[in-house]
């Protein structure tokens, strides 16, 4: 659990740390294994279910094969469960994570350009930018606060955080 009494666990003091909207989704997943042992490309996509909001009524984009497409799948089992227990509680429901800039992020983190990625009728520049930047906040948070991400989640923000992103060289 998250609370010993009125005290914190370390599960509990490691979620502060995490500043999302589906801060306790993106805990739950970390804890389940669902970031362990993929590549720079699938953890940023995996990463960007829990960034990434569609404008209106844009449909989501194709879901990468592989691992990734089976973790992504077991967050959203996560989320399910998660929504349960909020109605249950009577509690606000946490949004669904979406998968809509998976894709995206992934390629992105694959070295592809911006032309490789984008149709003229697609997500904007400024709404890519926006996301990925997000997108490296979280993935910071998710290098400095579980160790056993630390490798891997710093590789992907030296592949994700260049060109048109840049986030002012904050690493």
């Amino acid at each position: 659990g998250y609370t010993d009494g009125w005290s914190l666990t370390d599960k509990g003091r490691r979620l502060r740390t995490i500043y999302s909207e589906l801060d306790f989704l993106v805990s739950e997943a970390v804890g389940d294994g669902l970031f362990d042992g993929l590549s720079v490309p699938d953890f940023v996509a995996l990463a960007s279910l829990f960034v990434f909001e569609p404008r209106g009524d844009a449909e989501s984009g194709e879901w990468p094969a592989g691992p990734v497409g089976e973790r992504g799948r077991a967050v959203l089992a996560l989320w399910k469960q998660l929504v349960a227990d909020e109605r249950r509680a009577k509690l606000s429901e946490t949004r669904q994570p979406e998968w809509g800039f998976a894709s995206i992020a992934h390629g992105w983190a694959r070295g592809l350009s911006l032309e490789d990625l984008f149709d003229d009728d697609q997500l904007a520049a400024g709404d890519f930018v926006r996301t990925i930047r997000q997108l490296l906040d979280l993935i910071r948070q998710l290098r400095d606060t579980f160790p056993a991400l630390a490798e891997v989640a710093g590789d992907a923000v030296g592949t994700i955080d260049h060109g048109v992103v840049s986030a002012g060289g904050i690493a």
